[in-house]
């Protein structure tokens, strides 16, 4: 038994192979990397512990920060990477850790510092009217006194 392709849906896929790009298309959406020339903070202490420590802790949930990185550049983008461990305490399931990246762009008047994150769905508090922190920014530290229902101030360490 001979098989044969049918000329008729061969010729779509040699059209999309032959308009194909021979250079990579570059990501589009939020970065995943910071810029050689973008300023970086560590999350050091929330409400003057230092971490790990419940960012959150009610007696629905309990959020533990376990690293927390911003980054800002110059545009007026920036991400914050963290690490968190989870507890939902009326489930009773295990604690559950994961890390996320929450673009966010920013404005700054002086030394203040106002952040609004993108709206998600799935992290409800990004959907909350913007700003989302408030702080002050020096070339050394970033402290965001006001941020949500979470325990402040935030004190960043600037490490680039």
């Amino acid at each position: 038994m001979t098989r044969s392709v049918n000329p008729l849906l061969l010729s779509p896929v040699l059209l999309l192979l032959a308009c194909g790009q021979s250079e990579p298309v570059p990501p589009t959406g939020p970065r995943t990397a910071p810029s050689a020339t973008a300023r970086m903070y560590v999350l050091r202490t929330v409400a003057g512990d230092p971490l790990p420590t419940a960012l959150i802790d009610n007696e629905y949930a309990t959020i533990v920060t376990l690293a927390d990185t911003v980054w800002l550049e110059a545009d007026g983008s920036g991400v914050e990477v963290a690490t968190e461990r989870s507890t939902d305490k009326s489930s009773g399931t295990p604690p559950v850790v994961r890390t996320d990246a929450r673009p966010f762009s920013y404005s700054l008047a002086g030394s203040r510092i106002e952040v609004s994150f993108e709206c998600n769905d799935v992290i409800i508090r990004s959907c909350l009217a913007p700003p989302h922190y408030r702080g002050r920014l020096t070339d050394e530290r970033l402290a965001l006194e006001s941020a949500m229902a979470y325990r402040t101030p935030l004190e960043y360490e600037r490490v680039r």
